[in-house]
């Protein structure tokens, strides 16, 4: 397992520049994906070369249809497996979806919202599973955040402490009963890492911790203007059919100066070196976006971006993590 790290520091020149920082995630699928896709395809090749002298045409179209019908249904097999909330992802793809999202959150509390409120977060594509809150995703940030409450009243100019208000949207609608544990999760992450002892689930919630969920499209963001201090997302921007429309509504939806920090698995780029991962992208491309609700292999995440935050880059990381 290789990893590429690549960090650019730029000087926030404009008070209207939303902060953001990537991890573009390079993802290497299973081998057996590759073999099942080529041996169906090589088995299907060896049948139309043989139509002429063994298969009648009904048993052709069964031929072919069965070879297609066994690999869809596998990459749907694979998908349903990965969407589970207990699926097991490699550590290092997890520290840095944790370190991002804690990243996205240190930069919206510098500087704090001008109103003593919770700092509102908003994650875009958190899934039915909220696997994010179940897996500790939020966990560094919450911690953060309750250290800076150690220092309001003395350098803070705040009146009150920091509290943070997560809201993740999704187009599918979760299980009432997985909403309700995932809020209790949260809240119960709260508790364990508040520095003040003896503190109840209804004290936290009092101050201003909550977790929510609300139904909604990317595309078309049912929020006001300059609403949330920090956006997060996560294997988001891959699968959506229009990422600067849904850029678009991230920087409408994200006050000035707020942070929006992102991980996803892009397109190969040439000073990669990784010509077999670009190949093995690119074939299995359409496959990935019929079985795999519209996730492309192959996007290049960050000219979308740069065209519409421009190049106001704070922290950017690009890397190769092993998915299996």
């Amino acid at each position: 397992m290789t990893t590429y790290q690549r960090e650019v520091e730029a000087s926030d020149t404009s008070r209207d520049c939303r902060k953001f920082s990537s991890k573009n995630c390079l993802t290497r699928y299973y081998i057996a994906h590759i073999i099942a896709l080529y041996y169906g395809c090589f088995l299907l090749a060896g049948d139309v070369n043989a139509l002429h002298c063994e298969y009648s045409r009904r048993e052709a179209y069964y031929k072919v249809a069965g070879t297609v019908g066994v690999g869809l249904g596998y990459g749907k097999l694979v998908t349903e497996v990965l969407s589970r909330r207990r699926d097991i992802r490699p550590k290092e793809h997890e520290e840095k979806i944790a370190s991002t999202f804690q990243w996205a959150i240190a930069e919206a509390c510098s500087p704090p919202p001008t109103t003593a409120r919770p700092l509102r977060v908003l994650e875009l594509g958190i899934g039915t599973t909220f696997r994010s809150i179940f897996h500790g995703c939020y966990n560094g940030a919450i911690e953060l955040v309750n250290h800076l409450n150690e220092d309001v009243g003395g350098s803070s100019s705040r009146s009150s402490g920091f509290s943070l208000s997560i809201t993740g949207v999704d187009l599918s609608e979760p299980k009432s009963s997985t909403l309700a544990d995932a809020r209790q999760q949260f809240l119960r992450d709260v508790v364990s890492t508040s520095s003040s002892s003896g503190k109840s689930e209804e004290d936290i919630i009092k101050e201003g911790w909550d977790f929510g969920y609300q139904k909604g499209d990317a595309n078309d963001l049912p929020f006001p203007n300059d609403y949330f201090d920090a956006v997060t997302c996560c294997l988001l921007l891959c699968s959506v059919s229009d990422p600067e429309t849904t850029l678009r509504e991230i920087k409408r939806v994200l006050r000035p100066n707020g942070a929006f920090g992102y991980i996803e698995h892009v397109a190969v780029e040439p000073k990669d070196n990784r010509r077999i991962l670009e190949l093995q992208q690119l074939a299995l491309d359409p496959l990935q976006q019929a079985v795999a609700d519209n996730c492309h292999l192959h996007r290049h995440t960050e000219v979308s971006i740069q065209n519409v935050f421009g190049n106001s880059f704070v922290k950017k990381e690009r890397f190769f993590v092993n998915m299996w």
